[in-house]
């Protein structure tokens, strides 16, 4: 491929990357992208990372670097954010396209470029306005990088090996389960190079003599320094929301199979193949690929999005492997139908067309691309107009912190067992360090504060109030003499407010309040 080619397709890519991930950019926010949008505002007003008396220092840099994207375009609001990791999204399948290219050859790097382009979580994640597309992207170039530099040699491997270092630190900063991927990619290199060279050489043996009983007394210090222990609870640790996946192993292969079909099922096929056809290149993609499914599967934490910055590997096995059928089925085609000079190419575009349409990504893709899928998310923006005159009641809880911060201000009290579970001490009232306010969850705690705060308002969804079952947990709090209430509700919001007698003398030590 000419070089006025290869960039001409590198842009096409880019392009079909942008025009799909563009359709969701006016979504009503989703929660945590406010932990980014917030302390961008800050920065930019010259007080830091703050969320009122707190601070959200989580994916600093990718804040830093989001705070001086809305600088230059001059707005903050959500849908100028969203632009910042649509355009990191869209790179994803250009930089894959162009790996691919220089390893693999252009039908595969085309092929994988089209996966990358048609992927349902990338195409969501790209509209969002967190970390994980700077991961995806810096990882990949990262990890890229690395295997360029132990195919090159002299000058070129250095600079490759130094173009991976910041790349990866990079995708490190925005997540740290890039620590995986770093670990497959010294799984690689050991497989690839390291045992090969100490087979080679004579000192090989003493390196191995020497290197396995040093490994084990580091592990037997780390064990008898609680190391590994401290390891293997941050692993299995999870917050209350998420619990329900903690020890579901199965659950990213159930994703994959409802995403990507037959093309998922046989997946030990497709791993042949791709090592077959490309033997460097597919160890590299499986090894990277595996380690992180199996690791991500045992481990607690468990969502789409945490295996995102591994998945352009599996579409580089994907195309692979397709790629490797459509050749055989073109020379099979070929050697019975020498006269048919268009037959072998065609036979081999409707395998790779039927490999495409057997995965049930592509609807998906196309209604996000098209912002046609069904995506409902809660609605806080118009939450000041239901409030009107109430906004000046002097004592405000909510649950959900960051939406009351963006739409309508200040808030004293957070309502919320997920976000006590990730809070320690872990008790009634403890201060939540990314907005300095405290935060309660069990009803008798709630209970509490309405009966001994004189006037308040709650701020939440429906479905707290009348679904989660809060309606009948406060009925005999509302049903106290003297104390009154009023409620008000749309299909987003719900409001209480209340005025309560004075309550008895030493009934309302409440900490932090």
């Amino acid at each position: 491929m000419t070089g006025r080619l290869l960039i001409l397709s590198a842009l096409t890519v880019l392009l079909a990357g942008i025009a799909t991930r563009i359709g969701l950019l006016n979504l009503p926010a989703q929660f945590d992208e406010f932990y980014h949008l917030l302390p961008a505002r800050s920065l930019n007003d010259g007080a830091g990372f703050r969320i009122l008396d707190g601070e959200y220092r989580r994916g600093a840099g990718f804040t830093r670097a989001l705070a001086l994207h809305l600088r230059l375009l001059g707005q903050d609001d959500l849908a100028t954010a969203r632009l910042f990791p649509m355009l990191l999204g869209a790179a994803v399948p250009m930089v894959l396209f162009l790996w691919l290219n220089r390893h693999a050859g252009w039908a595969v790097a085309a092929l994988a470029a089209v996966l990358a382009i048609l992927w349902p979580a990338g195409i969501f994640e790209a509209q969002t306005v967190r970390f994980y597309s700077l991961q995806v992207l810096t990882f990949l170039i990262g990890a890229a990088a690395f295997y360029n530099g132990f195919q090159a040699s002299g000058r070129a491997r250095a600079a490759w090996l130094a173009l991976a270092v910041p790349a990866l630190a990079v995708a490190l900063s925005a997540q740290m389960s890039t620590l995986i991927g770093a670990a497959a990619l010294g799984l690689w290199w050991a497989l690839a190079h390291a045992l090969p060279f100490l087979r080679r050489h004579p000192a090989g043996r003493w390196v191995v003599t020497l290197g396995v009983p040093a490994a084990l007394l580091l592990l037997f210090a780390a064990y008898r320094l609680g190391v590994l222990h401290k390891a293997w609870e941050f692993y299995r640790w999870v917050p209350a929301h998420s619990e329900k996946a903690r020890d579901d192993v199965l659950f990213y292969h159930r994703l994959f199979l409802e995403g990507y079909g037959p093309l998922w099922a046989a997946f030990p096929v497709v791993l042949f193949l791709a090592i077959w056809r490309a033997r460097r290149m597919g160890l590299f993609c499986a090894v990277i690929f595996a380690v992180a499914l199996v690791t991500h599967s045992f481990g607690a934490f468990k969502a789409a999005r945490y295996l995102s910055y591994v998945m352009p590997f599996y579409f580089a096995l994907t195309a692979l492997a397709i790629v490797a059928v459509a050749d055989w089925v073109a020379g099979q085609v070929s050697a019975r139908v020498a006269s048919a000079r268009y037959l072998p190419a065609t036979a081999a575009g409707l395998v790779v067309l039927v490999a495409l349409i057997s995965g049930s990504f592509m609807a998906p893709a196309l209604r996000l691309a098209t912002a046609t899928a069904p995506l409902n998310r809660e609605d806080w923006s118009r939450v000041a107009t239901l409030v009107g005159d109430w906004r000046d009641v002097p004592f405000r809880m909510t649950t959900r912190e960051l939406d009351t911060i963006a739409y309508l201000g200040d808030y004293d009290l957070l309502i919320s067992r997920s976000r006590l579970s990730e809070t320690p001490p872990f008790t009634q009232f403890a201060r939540d360090t990314r907005t300095g306010r405290p935060i309660i969850s069990d009803t008798a705690t709630v209970a509490q504060v309405m009966l001994c705060v004189p006037e308040g308002l709650i701020v939440a969804d429906p479905g707290w109030w009348a679904d989660v079952g809060w309606q009948e947990r406060l009925a005999p709090t509302l049903a106290t003499p003297g104390f009154q209430f009023q409620t008000r509700a749309d299909d987003q919001n719900f409001l209480l407010r209340w005025q309560s007698p004075q309550p008895p003398a030493g009934a309302c030590d409440l900490p932090g309040l």
